[in-house]
Parts: structure tokens; sequence; C-alpha cells
């Protein structure tokens, strides 16, 4: 009787058809297991739907000041059973992280990280630890309640925003208010590959507002959307594919609607939109005509607007299909 093959005698081949049927957590168990079996794991692709990274404080009060629970939700498939790491130490949730990103074939199509207080000290402990490693993440969400309070820190924060791999980002959504920084991510590769969306959830300088052009999807706040702004936007925004849009919203200055109107001298429709939607009123819309492009499948397009008194959307739809297409472009 021949003996059973043994796992360490199986051709490399083999194993990596073996891994590829795996879960995330048999896969880190493995590659704990032998260097050969890690240098399998390692080669072997795997997509993750999310990664939630928590380093919110616990709802318990605790007068000691600084982060004292970390949390780490790895979700494999939308919907699906996760691994959830929770650490009272940021040390062991960096080792994690490393334990993740350390396979270059990892790709993660969504990464929320969300700090209720300054990140500094898990930045400086991350950026000591990760190496040259890459975060493979194809949409980052960034929440913050503080950040970047000196020079320092706003470094470490720039280089936590280079882990990421520029040519796998390719979405983005910032929740904090800092303008500075702002300014700073939109100077890197990163920042600048960001062909999908760009989400920015606080106030931005207007200077700042051609450099979010190159996405399909953009939201962002101003203090006030000035119709040359404006006028730059919707030229842009005409020659992107169907399904793009922008939205600019106004924190404090209400849209001058004289002002919007007079950038649209030969628009014939001018009249405020019927609707029983109380955040709907007062709404008007604007049409452009797109001429010389067509969808694929050759339905004509329009680029559609809605203005009301802090905000105004553009999307580019199908004739056909406008409020369909219009819904494309969330309200919140």
């Amino acid at each position: 009787m021949k003996p059973s093959p043994r796992w360490e005698s199986l051709p490399f081949k083999f194993k990596q058809r073996v891994v590829s049927f795996l879960d995330f957590k048999t896969r880190c168990a493995l590659q704990k297991c032998s260097r050969t079996d890690q240098d399998v794991v390692k080669s072997v692709p795997l997509i993750l739907s999310s990664l939630l990274l928590d380093l919110t404080p616990d709802d318990v009060e605790d007068p000691t000041p600084g982060i004292h629970i970390t949390q780490l939700l790895v979700m494999e498939k939308p919907s699906g059973r996760g691994l959830h790491w929770r650490n009272e130490s940021e040390e062991q949730t960096i080792e994690n992280l490393i334990l993740i990103f350390d396979n270059p074939n990892v790709i993660v199509q969504e990464m929320i990280f969300t700090v209720d207080g300054n990140p500094a000290k898990f930045f400086e402990n991350l950026l000591k630890r990760i190496g040259h490693r890459k975060f493979h993440v194809e949409k980052l969400f960034w929440s913050c309640v503080e950040l970047a309070i000196n020079p320092k820190q706003l470094e470490n924060c720039l280089k936590f925003f280079n882990l990421f791999d520029s040519t796998t980002l390719k979405k983005l959504e910032l929740n904090f208010s800092h303008k500075g920084l702002i300014a700073e991510l939109m100077k890197t590769s990163q920042f600048q590959g960001l062909e999908e969306e760009i989400f920015i959830r606080s106030e931005i300088e207007k200077e700042m507002l051609e450099n979010v052009f190159h996405s399909e999807k953009v939201k962002i706040q101003l203090e006030e959307v000035i119709a040359e702004d404006l006028k730059k936007a919707i030229e842009v925004f005409q020659t992107k594919k169907p399904g793009s849009y922008f939205k600019l919203t106004t924190t404090e200055i209400q849209v001058d609607l004289d002002k919007i109107l007079a950038i649209f001298e030969s628009m014939p429709d001018n009249s405020p939109v019927p609707t029983n939607q109380y955040f709907e009123r007062d709404t008007y819309t604007h049409r452009f005509e797109i001429a010389d492009r067509k969808t694929e499948d050759g339905e004509p397009l329009v680029f559609w607007m809605k203005i009301q008194k802090n905000s105004v959307w553009g999307v580019v739809c199908r004739v056909d299909h406008i409020n369909k297409d219009m819904n494309n472009c969330p309200y919140y």
C-alpha cells in the first residue's frame, strides 16, 4: 500500500490551486505554518470586500486620554461573515494589518478608516512597522475628528496616504475638516489617480476645485458656488461618460441664482421642478444637449442639472432615462 502524499511534498502549483479555494481566515492560519506555505499563500490573488479599521474609544467612560480600543473587521464577501479582531493594543492591530497587506496579491475593495480622536500615535507606530508594504485598496473612506495639528503630524498623514498603491486606489471619501492637509493630499499621485470618485465632506477652497475634475463622480463643499467655476465644471463634465456627475454644495452662502442663470442664456428650461418632496422645492433644472457623443448602444446624451439654494447637481444622462440616471447622484 502506497503511503498517502504529504502536503509538504505536493507540487507548488497544486498547492496554489488548493489555496485558491480557501477563505481568508484559513489562509492566515496556513501561512503561519512554514515559510514555504507563506510563499504559497502570498502567490495566490485574493479579493476582500471590505476592511474596517476603527480606532474609536470604547463606549465605557474612561478618564484616561487617548485611544483605548481598536477594531479590525475583514469582510471577504458583502453581507458575509467576517474576521473580527478587537484589541486594546494598537500594536496588535498593526500586526494584523501587516498580516493582511504582507501579501501583495490581496486587493481590498473598500477600506473604512474611522477615528474618534487624533490618529497621530497610531500613524507613527504604523509607519515604523509597515516597511515597504503597500495597501492595495480600491476605495478609501477616511473619517477623523482631529488630525495633523502640527507639521510632524501633517507629514505622517501624508505618509499614511502614500501607503496606498496609486494604481489600485480609484475612489476616495474624506470626512474631516483640514484644508491644509486636503490641499497637500491633492498633490499626491494617489489623489491624482482617482479616476472614479472623489467625495469631500468638508469645505475646500475654490482654488482647489480644478484638482477634482479628473474624476468621474465628484461631491464637494465650497463656501460659495461661483458662476465661472460652475461653467468650468459643466464644460468638463459634458465630455465625460454616462453616469458621471458632480455635486457642489455651499456651506453658508446660498447659490446666487441670477448670476448662475446669466451663464445659461441659451438654455430653455428655467422653470421650478414640480414635486411634492419638501427637499426638492424651489429647485430649477437646466439641460445641455451633448450632440457629439452617444452611449455604446447609440443612445443620445444630455447633461442635466438641478439647482437649489445651497447645492448644484450635474449629471451626464441618457435622454430617455434622465430620472433614473439622476438618481445615480446621491442626495446626501
